[in-house]
């Protein structure tokens, strides 16, 4: 069965139980991925290691993947898209981490204001296929449901949240800033 992304992008999320195989060698992931992507579809890394998939036919789409814990996220788009999911509990030295990368301007009251602040960087890396190295050179604008993110001041893309099994994760989709298609969910909870 092939998906289309002509309406909307689309969002999976995953049981994922971390072994020694890494996600895109997982068959469930290949699998998923084969449904959107054409027949002769290879997957490469860009010099910064972000995946993206490679075909001598068709148009082939964007997608960003992530996991914590027991869940796997992928995002599927025809435009650039970053995605990012936490699971939600304490960590030692958020307060360092906070002070370190967030501006004066986020929200840091809480723990879960740190995991929007940092899902939203990872997914903006991810989107722009960065280096994690340059997340202090982030601006972000938090006022609203979709946060505004961009470097020197540009905030040329978009985050919307997602919370997930009862709030216990975050998950960040990252596109860019006009982009105005709908996001579908999907869950794949449990593998075939």
């Amino acid at each position: 069965m092939n998906y289309s992304l002509t309406d909307s992008d689309h969002i999976w999320v995953l049981n994922y139980n971390k072994s020694t195989q890494s996600a895109l060698e997982n068959p469930h992931v290949l699998a998923l991925l084969a449904n959107y992507l054409p027949s002769n579809f290879s997957i490469k890394r860009t010099k910064t290691g972000r995946p993206f998939a490679q075909s001598t036919r068709g148009i082939v789409p964007d997608f960003s993947i992530a996991h914590s814990h027991n869940l796997l996220v992928i995002a599927l788009s025809q435009n650039n898209i970053g995605i990012d999911i936490e699971y939600i509990k304490p960590r030692s030295h958020i307060q360092k981490i906070s002070k370190r990368y967030f501006s004066n301007s986020e929200p840091r009251s809480n723990l879960v204001d740190f995991y929007y602040s940092w899902t939203a960087r990872e997914a903006y890396i991810k989107a722009k296929a960065q280096h994690l190295f340059k997340l202090n050179n982030i601006n972000i604008i938090s006022n609203s449901k979709i946060w505004h993110i961009g470097e020197n001041n540009i905030l040329d893309y978009q985050v919307k949240f997602k919370f997930w099994e009862e709030k216990k994760y975050l998950i960040a989709i990252c596109r860019p800033k006009n982009y105005r298609k709908k996001i579908c969910y999907f869950s794949l909870r449990e593998q075939p």
